[in-house]
């Protein structure tokens, strides 16, 4: 997928929040970053899009055109071309947990997992 953007010249950098976190350098500002990357928003964002927005679309769409709208927000709300075809894959996978479980917090959990390595690899490697 990146290569593809190469090739139609769409930078492949990182978000510009990314950039942010992998900046600090302070103890107490990378635990905010990291209560905010693992805790809050994937609190907020799968009550938005998994609590609220995909069981309203699900009354009144197929199954597969509820998954493919919300991971369609889901992935353009970050606004970041890169990251848009891997979000909306793990917005699926959410969206999927959530169906399965019939709970938000397997999302939620998911979600976090997943923000928590990102923010970790950032803080770890060079």
């Amino acid at each position: 997928y990146k290569v593809l953007l190469y090739t139609w010249g769409v930078d492949v950098g990182l978000q510009d929040q990314v950039r942010i976190i992998a900046g600090t350098s302070s103890g107490l500002v990378r635990l905010y970053f990291i209560f905010l990357a693992a805790v809050l928003a994937p609190l907020v964002e799968e009550l938005v899009f998994r609590g609220l927005l995909f069981p309203v679309l699900l009354q009144r769409l197929p199954l597969w055109a509820a998954l493919t709208v919300v991971s369609t927000l889901f992935a353009l709300m970050h606004f970041h071309v890169p990251s848009m075809a891997p979000l909306f894959v793990l917005s699926f996978a959410f969206c999927l947990a959530y169906l399965a479980t019939g709970t938000l917090w397997v999302p939620i959990v998911m979600h976090g997992v997943f923000n928590l390595s990102t923010v970790a690899v950032l803080y770890l490697l060079p």
